[in-house]
């Protein structure tokens, strides 16, 4: 049995001016295994991890009441079983707790994102609210509200009123918008697609984010020119990129695929950023029984999918949801030792953090966490891990924040190249793949000394050493070395010395003028400015 227990509502947060979107790199928490108490005032006192990092914001997973948390009295539950839209996981703590986290969150800089779950409830739900607000037709996760009745779609929008005025988040991720805009049987669901327009309006009348979690809209029906969404979680780009990083042959990496994650099924999407959250893992993804932790999945070669009986492989969007069964997943001890899988994660970690689009951390990514985790539980973080000074837990946290730093900072006025949507594959071929990143290009009437700011990425997917290796670049003298992710042969933070490349004027490559000559080591990442 559940009831609601009637709170006061606290004070809401004051109001917030969060960064712009071209400074959103976000940080997907889990706040029952966060920390070790897996509350909001435990995970308030932690925040500052967040900030140190260089992450500009948090995407929480939901706090709403969940029926497995209240029958457990385990917080360490995702929290999509939702018992009601407007009540606070007495587990987590009280509201007043939730607006002391969003409080201390904006004190640090941190905009805060929260995980907005009404395409289903928990199972029962319908016998206990009433059948008359939900389809007769069950979702794989619980009973689906019918969005053609008017009460539920004013349940829906009051309670996204009070997440974001009562308690003050500064936007809502809604959870799988493809089961709102459509029926359980995949027919259009009009009422649901006009709720997801009714929710962006909100969010864009008061300033705040509204993000899908979609999987399957790869022609940008969700934003701009549609229902108007921000952005959405691009689940190709990270298909595509998992896919080139965990094969264990070099020659079957797909750069082709590659490329199109990198540009973006639908570019820019009327939208900074492409209108895109990019992940190399996330909560969904990274489990034990679907895609696994990059480094993991890498170092077994293959995801940890089992196709369920009459199944075909891994294929679509959203296999994770659809396949049964799970492969045996490796030691974290076994990954550790396996210096491939780190330097083949980090490159994904530097394509993320690199490609146009909003990058978005896992909890525990940031310390190469590879141990197993699944449904019902988190991603738990190791505390250990963070505070170590050495091994592949400190490395990682450190290259982290040096990509972080380098993203969003820039050594001109203007943006930094990392943070705009200009991108050009310049080269694809061999195991090597380079693209240059720029941001807005000032309008033709100013006038400039230069041209924009340019970076350029070089991510060599092969175990072969180039010490000499040709890429044509526009018109430049020198470029600087900003970051490798290897240095010599072993895996680096990215910290490198001051090292300027000199171009070579008149040897054409690549559709351009002159070449840069620049060392790649086996599987590394490696970051070049243009400096002159």
């Amino acid at each position: 049995a559940f009831w609601s227990v009637p709170l006061p509502m606290p004070q809401s947060p004051p109001a917030f001016a969060r960064c712009g979107d071209r400074d959103l790199v976000l940080y997907e928490m889990h706040i029952g295994s966060f920390t070790q108490e897996g509350t909001l005032k435990a995970a308030t006192a932690k925040l500052s991890h967040i900030r140190n990092l260089g992450c500009t914001a948090i995407s929480v997973m939901p706090v709403n009441q969940d029926s497995l948390r209240a029958n457990s009295g385990n917080p360490d539950c995702w929290g999509y079983d939702v018992i009601s839209f407007f009540a606070v996981d007495s587990v987590y703590g009280t509201p007043t707790d939730l607006v002391s986290f969003v409080v201390e969150a904006h004190r640090q800089g941190l905009a805060v994102v929260i995980d907005f779950v009404i395409n289903h409830m928990m199972w029962g739900a319908d016998s206990f609210v009433g059948p008359q607000y939900f389809l007769d037709m069950q979702t794989t996760w619980g009973p689906r509200p019918n969005f053609e009745v008017p009460e539920v779609r004013s349940y829906a929008l009051a309670a996204a009123e009070l997440l974001l005025s009562g308690f003050g988040f500064d936007g809502l991720r809604v959870d799988s918008t493809k089961s709102i805009r459509k029926y359980p049987n995949d027919a259009p669901d009009a009422a649901g697609a006009g709720l997801l327009g009714d929710i962006a309006a909100l969010c864009r009348r008061a300033g705040k984010l509204a993000i899908a979690e979609d999987l399957e809209d790869g022609d940008g029906v969700l934003q701009f020119g549609g229902l108007g969404l921000h952005m959405q979680w691009d689940m190709a780009f990270f298909c595509w990129a998992y896919d080139a990083l965990i094969h264990p042959m070099d020659e079957h990496r797909d750069l082709a695929q590659l490329k199109k994650g990198l540009q973006g099924l639908s570019p820019a999407r009327s939208h900074p950023l492409r209108g895109r959250v990019l992940f190399m893992e996330s909560h969904d993804t990274a489990t034990s029984d679907r895609y696994g932790r990059l480094a993991a999945a890498v170092h077994n070669g293959k995801a940890f999918m089992a196709p369920a009986e009459g199944e075909q492989g891994q294929a679509g969007a959203d296999a994770f949801q659809k396949l049964s069964g799970a492969l045996p997943y490796p030691s974290a001890a076994a990954v550790e030792g396996n210096p491939f899988a780190a330097r083949r994660a980090a490159i994904g970690l530097v394509m993320m953090m690199t490609a146009p689009g909003v990058p978005m951390l896992l909890q525990g990514q940031e310390v190469y966490e590879c141990g197993a985790y699944k449904w019902p539980r988190g991603p738990a973080l190791d505390w250990q891990r963070v505070a170590a000074s050495s091994g592949n837990a400190a490395l990682w946290q450190t290259l982290t924040t040096n990509l972080i730093k380098l993203r969003l900072t820039s050594a001109s006025p203007s943006l930094s190249p990392l943070a705009g949507d200009g991108v050009h594959v310049c080269h694809a071929h061999g195991g090597v793949l380079a693209y240059l990143r720029w941001a807005e290009v000032a309008d033709s009437r100013t006038p400039q000394q230069d041209g924009p700011d340019l970076a350029l990425v070089v991510l060599n997917f092969t175990n072969s050493s180039f010490p000499m290796y040709e890429l044509g670049v526009p018109p430049s003298s020198q470029w600087r070395l900003a970051l490798s992710t290897v240095n010599g042969s072993v895996l680096s933070a990215g910290d490198v010395a001051d090292i300027k490349l000199n171009v070579t004027p008149g040897k054409a490559a690549h559709g351009f003028a002159c070449t840069l000559p620049v060392a790649l080591p086996a599987y590394c990442a490696s970051i070049f400015l243009r400096a002159g």
